[in-house]
């Protein structure tokens, strides 16, 4: 508001300077409700001024209320922006604290299957058992293992776990 108020006052001022040096010239003003005689242009200036200073000091305090409204608006929405952002950083922590929980129960599952796997097959790791001189009623896993339903597994591969706990197929 300062800044706008010294704005207007140097152009005021630079008007009432331009108002003095014409101030010997004289006009007559016709306008709807009569006529103005012998008018100096310095008087005519100085209303303009006067006009333009008060329009530019209501124009100015109409845009600073509508500012502090915008800025009350935005404060607002912030406050709310806020409240779902640690909204979401607790539920971001809460899925972090279960992922590292089922990361560890999951690690922990993978090493015991992993002994145990060790220590019924030994340390051979095999990517995947095939017998293709099964047949259709004997599992791949060998001619003494009958299928017991047609609902097993069609391509006769035995899939087995190798130690880095990858499925080879």
């Amino acid at each position: 508001m300062k800044d706008i108020l010294i704005g207007l006052l140097v152009i005021g001022l630079l008007l009432l300077i331009v108002g003095a040096a014409n101030s010997g010239q004289r006009v007559d003003l016709d306008y709807v409700f009569g006529t103005w005689y012998q008018v100096s242009l310095f008087t005519l200036i100085a209303i303009a001024v006067g006009a333009l200073v008060v329009v530019g000091l209501a124009a100015a305090a109409i845009a600073g209320i509508r500012g502090a409204g915008q800025r009350r608006k935005l404060e607002r929405e912030l406050e709310q922006t806020y409240v779902r952002l640690r909204e979401a950083e607790a539920h971001a922590a809460e899925m972090t604290e279960k992922a590292a929980a089922a990361s560890a129960a999951v690690s922990a599952a993978e090493r015991r299957l992993e002994l145990s796997a060790g220590a019924s097959v030994g340390t051979t790791s095999s990517a995947a058992v095939t017998d293709t001189a099964a047949g259709p009623d004997e599992y791949a896993a060998g001619p003494d293992t009958a299928r017991p339903d047609a609902a097993g597994p069609d391509d006769r591969t035995i899939a087995l776990r190798d130690q880095s706990g990858r499925d080879d197929v």
